[in-house]
């Protein structure tokens, strides 16, 4: 009957890759939205776009999710997603404001990787390497970081780089 909760587990089973499950405690929570928080409403249909497929919806709904909670992880949120659709310059606007040692974000490892593909699909791939050393530092048992700084010197054609890197 714990509304929040529910929707806690609506994110946990879309990011379990359990779309029919999340779907159905969406469909419980359609008809107590009205117990929700003003965020909490905005994850929801945050979710139910996601289900949808509608990445534009989704995107609104989590813009507002951040202007009502900047220190959420909808910030987060939006910038994966914007990031999904190929829209990494506000991927990188929203990654850019987020401290990634306050609040929800503290501790995030997965902020580092997508700033890490924000700043390659512009082209970035210095900025890109360097955020993934810095998830190297502070994540070293995250192999992802290892790939994305690979990632990054190989797009710039440093092969001695990439060699230095896996050797």
């Amino acid at each position: 009957t714990f509304a929040t909760t529910l929707l806690y587990a609506a994110t946990t089973l879309l990011n379990s890759g359990e779309p029919t499950a999340t779907d159905s405690l969406l469909d419980v929570l359609d008809s107590r939205r009205d117990a929700l928080s003003s965020l909490d409403d905005l994850r929801w249909e945050h979710l139910r776009a996601r289900l949808d497929g509608d990445g534009e919806r989704e995107l609104r709904a989590l813009r507002e999710a951040y202007s009502l909670g900047p220190g959420s992880r909808a910030g987060y949120n939006f910038a994966q997603t914007a990031v999904e659709m190929n829209r990494p310059r506000e991927a990188l606007a929203t990654l850019e404001q987020l401290d990634p040692d306050r609040g929800e974000l503290r501790g995030w490892a997965q902020y580092w990787t997508q700033l890490a593909h924000a700043h390659h699909l512009v082209g970035q791939f210095d900025r890109e390497a360097a955020a993934a050393r810095e998830m190297r530092n502070r994540y070293p048992e995250r192999r992802i970081a290892l790939v994305l700084e690979v990632r990054a010197r190989a797009a710039e054609g440093r092969i001695d780089a990439v060699q230095e890197l896996v050797s």
